[in-house]
């Protein structure tokens, strides 16, 4: 049974893109919170929007001992290494045939919760918007496009996705996510590692030689990879060169993770790649390089 197009939608991770998400869909309709441990969080926070105005976002939290009607609609957002132990925390109030959006960094993970829990009914997702947060505000930071889409068939959306996509600004349904999920963990597995490696912003990798060198063999090689799989993912160096040079300003999300201590989203992003790479028996020797010298400096 579908979930009512009425019932509101859930958000786990009131991280800077949760909580963008949360701004934005419940501008329309009736939107609750939940953090990884489904407990309750701040009642408002500051939201700077694209424009530079400022106002006060009132945040609505999902209160199991208060709540009647169970979760039909969640859209994930927590780091990808919380996924599979936040769906697992939220499977006593999630509704028979409840659908799962599932967005955030790199691959892996959704095949993992997708074998784990046949029951649900799950999506994923990708986005290229940017935002940001500290303590007690949020900021919008840019305006890119969102992609949801299942990831082993080719089919419609449902209703629920479709007003998702309609609610969500510069989103829409994709037939081949995949390929497009694919594209991001590339992008990703060749800026990420770097930053956090030498502690600088995206457009900083362009400014020094072995920083571009090692940008080039990363992706160089991650398209070796992508290419013995058939996955159409072509011209990824310079896509790579245009998003550090796009984003130049801006510090990675592992940088920042690494930067707060916190664990890192590379074992799904370069760890990917080295998976696909040693099942296709290829070689990957920069990313095997970078990912041993971050061992001893990030969690990973």
């Amino acid at each position: 049974m579908s979930s009512n197009l009425n019932e509101p939608w859930y958000i786990a991770g009131a991280g800077s893109i949760g909580l963008l998400i949360y701004q934005q869909l419940s501008q329309h309709q009736n939107c609750l919170l939940i953090n990884r441990d489904v407990n309750e969080g701040k009642s408002s926070i500051s939201f700077n929007s694209l424009s530079g105005a400022t106002s006060r976002l009132q945040l609505n939290w999902f209160t199991p001992s208060t709540e009647s009607e169970q979760i039909s609609k969640v859209i994930i957002t927590t780091k990808s290494h919380q996924v599979e132990s936040c769906i697992a925390g939220l499977v006593p109030y999630l509704s028979e045939n409840a659908q799962i959006v599932l967005l955030h960094n790199g691959l892996g993970a959704q095949q993992r919760v997708i074998s784990r829990w046949p029951e649900y009914n799950f999506f994923v997702a990708t986005t290229t918007s940017g935002a940001w947060r500290d303590h007690d505000s949020l900021t919008h930071a840019g305006l890119g496009e969102t992609l949801i889409g299942r990831l082993e068939t080719h089919d419609k959306a449902p209703d629920n996705i479709t007003m998702l996509c309609h609610l969500l600004p510069n989103t829409q349904w994709s037939e081949d996510i995949t390929t497009a999920l694919h594209l991001k963990v590339a992008i990703n597995a060749s800026i990420n590692p770097l930053t956090a490696l030498y502690e600088c912003r995206n457009g900083e990798l362009l400014d020094e030689n072995t920083r571009q060198r090692q940008l080039t063999e990363l992706s160089n090689e991650t398209q070796a990879v992508l290419n013995s799989y058939d996955i159409p993912v072509s011209d990824l160096l310079k896509k790579v060169l245009e998003v550090a040079h796009n984003t130049g300003n801006n510090f990675s999300s592992t940088y920042q993770d690494w930067k707060h201590g916190r664990k890192t989203e590379l074992a799904n992003m370069n760890g990917y790649i080295q998976q696909l790479a040693k099942e296709a028996g290829l070689k990957v020797p920069e990313h095997d390089k970078v990912m041993a010298i971050l061992k001893d400096k990030v969690l990973l």
